[in-house]
């Protein structure tokens, strides 16, 4: 497991490499099913203290991603499938990763709205970004919305966002009493939203007809 998320079994071996003072490595992770759902080659090169590593996931079970993730999302879950590449300097703890993969059978939800959203859609990750570009969301109705996104971040730290929604007739609020007995309720929106925010504030602006 991984950040509480079970992926499956891990098999792994490593080897020192002369030729490039690394320590080589090669893993694989395994489901129950003995299918293998991701793997990982590359090396800790001991001269200049460099990570590189490349990877390929194949409907890996996306719930390891949530602690990044925690002030903006919760709850969520699904698989990817896609290619990763993790490198940098581990001392000084300036790891990156680039990502490009396809969510598949993704969910979210977003606490303070109270509402769940699905996808299948692609998501790009930089070192510095998370890009999120035209991706079909359902609401639990299956109310469709456009979402286009962008994250800042620093080695998933200083999260940054701003994500702009057009929407028609889409579950957007569904909260109690119990969640805040300020701002509740139920709520279908149609129009444009831009949430924009950092880690402790959020604001959302909506332009309805």
């Amino acid at each position: 497991s991984f950040n509480d998320a079970y992926l499956g079994s891990v098999r792994a071996q490593s080897w020192w490499n002369n030729a490039t003072t690394s320590l080589d490595f090669s893993g694989r992770v395994l489901s129950d099913a003995r299918d293998t759902v991701a793997k990982i080659d590359g090396g800790y090169f001991f001269a200049n203290d460099s990570l590189d590593l490349f990877g390929h996931a194949d409907h890996l079970d996306i719930k390891f991603i949530e602690p990044f993730m925690a002030s903006i999302l919760q709850n969520i879950k699904g698989t990817a499938s896609g290619d990763v590449h993790v490198y940098g300097h581990t001392q000084t703890q300036e790891v990156s990763v680039t990502v490009e993969a396809m969510a598949e059978n993704a969910q979210a939800g977003i606490d303070f709205l109270g509402a769940t959203f699905f996808f299948n859609d692609s998501i790009i990750l930089t070192p510095t970004e998370i890009i999120l570009s035209d991706i079909d969301v359902l609401d639990t109705e299956g109310n469709h919305a456009t979402l286009n996104g962008l994250l800042t971040h620093r080695y998933f730290k200083n999260l940054d966002y701003r994500i702009d929604i057009n929407c028609q007739n889409f579950k957007a609020l569904n909260t109690t009493a119990k969640d805040n007995d300020l701002f509740y309720g139920t709520a279908y929106a149609t129009g444009n939203a831009v949430i924009t925010g950092t880690a402790a504030h959020t604001n959302i602006v909506v332009d309805a007809p």
